[in-house]
């Protein structure tokens, strides 16, 4: 009796959609977590650096508006509280200015000179003025009987302190007159100093009570 060997070929299970579909997911999965991972760690590690997570927050800071006027408002305050050379100077027993009362004057121009003193820059001050880089000041008293006293100013640096420049003016004895002469005088200064900003002229007398006007 002859036998016959009869294979059965088994046929595989083939993988369901679900299950082929399920390995990309975990890939890409993987892959997300990955990237992640990888941009943790950078954070991490710009962290560590000293300075180079600061710099990069400031990078991404917008400065405010009012903090970049700080540095100009410095600047102003500091223009308005310095010293003021005096640069030239002269004494007048008569002051070439109109009026009779004491008065403090601020000249800017060459213009404003010829519309306040009734002599030319030479002669009010002993030479010409530079009105790119100076002002003028004048200081005039009453008129008063005379007495040859003249003026001058007591120091070469003026102060500027908050818009207001002092200016301290001393006396100075003159020649004496002769008997039965007593003329009317008024005694004035006038001087060149660097130009500036202020608000206010004081002159004062130092050692004397009171700050002038």
């Amino acid at each position: 009796m002859t036998r016959i060997a009869m294979t059965l070929a088994v046929p595989r299970a083939r993988s369901s959609p679900v299950a082929r579909r399920s390995r990309p997911d975990r890939r890409w999965r993987s892959r997300w977590l990955w990237v992640l991972a990888l941009g943790l760690g950078l954070n991490v590690g710009l962290s560590l650096v000293p300075g180079l997570g600061a710099s990069a927050a400031r990078a991404d800071t917008v400065t405010p508006s009012g903090t970049r006027a700080q540095p100009d408002a410095r600047a102003r305050k500091a223009a308005m509280n310095r010293p003021i050379k005096v640069l030239a100077s002269r004494s007048h027993g008569f002051c070439p200015i109109g009026g009779t009362a004491r008065t403090v004057r601020t000249i800017d121009s060459r213009n404003e000179w010829s519309d306040t003193l009734t002599t030319d820059e030479p002669g009010g001050l002993g030479r010409r003025v530079l009105w790119s880089r100076e002002k003028v000041l004048v200081y005039a008293e009453d008129l008063q009987p005379a007495s040859g006293r003249k003026l001058e100013s007591a120091t070469d640096l003026l102060r500027l302190r908050s818009g207001v420049l002092w200016w301290p003016v001393r006396d100075l004895p003159g020649s004496p007159l002769q008997a039965g002469i007593q003329p009317k005088t008024r005694p004035c200064l006038i001087a060149a100093v660097s130009r500036a900003q202020w608000h206010r002229v004081r002159v004062f007398k130092p050692g004397v009570n009171g700050d002038g006007q």
